[in-house]
């Protein structure tokens, strides 16, 4: 079975080296810039592939297509298509400041996107995050080196 691809190709060295420490931090905005770099490398075919997704009329034959995408995406990058635009500007992050694993990076993008759904769901306002409120860790916020 293939590991995860957020589990990085240096695990080991990741689990050795703390963020708090400078070869961590520089493994983390390795491991961030060859995922971010990949991610937009397959840019246009998830385009090309959301786009004739839009052009099919059955309902059915569309969410297939669009379950399709988000695994095949989900199985290439460890985040669902949905997700990739707020895991890019993550991971755009991480790069400048390498204080979360692609693990950690994956789990603060899907705490954002769920806060930004309950506030669009319930109403500004409704939700007690701000991105100052929250650390990386707890699944929201900024990065901060």
């Amino acid at each position: 079975m293939e590991s995860s691809p957020l589990g990085g190709v240096a695990p080991d060295l990741l689990a050795k080296y703390g963020a708090d420490s400078n070869m961590g931090r520089l493994l983390r905005q390795g491991e961030a810039k060859r995922l971010l770099k990949s991610m937009e490398e397959a840019e246009p075919d998830v385009r090309q592939q959301e786009a004739l997704r839009l052009q099919i009329m059955d309902r059915i034959e569309q969410i297939n297509a669009e379950h399709a995408l988000n695994i095949k995406y989900l199985i290439e990058f460890g985040v669902s298509a949905a997700e990739r635009h707020q895991f890019q500007a993550v991971l755009a992050e991480v790069i400048q400041h390498g204080g979360l694993t692609l693990q950690e990076a994956a789990d603060l993008a899907h705490a954002q996107l769920l806060s930004l759904s309950d506030q669009s769901v319930n109403g500004p306002g409704s939700s007690d995050w701000t991105p100052s409120s929250s650390s990386p860790a707890s699944g929201g916020g900024t990065i901060v080196a």
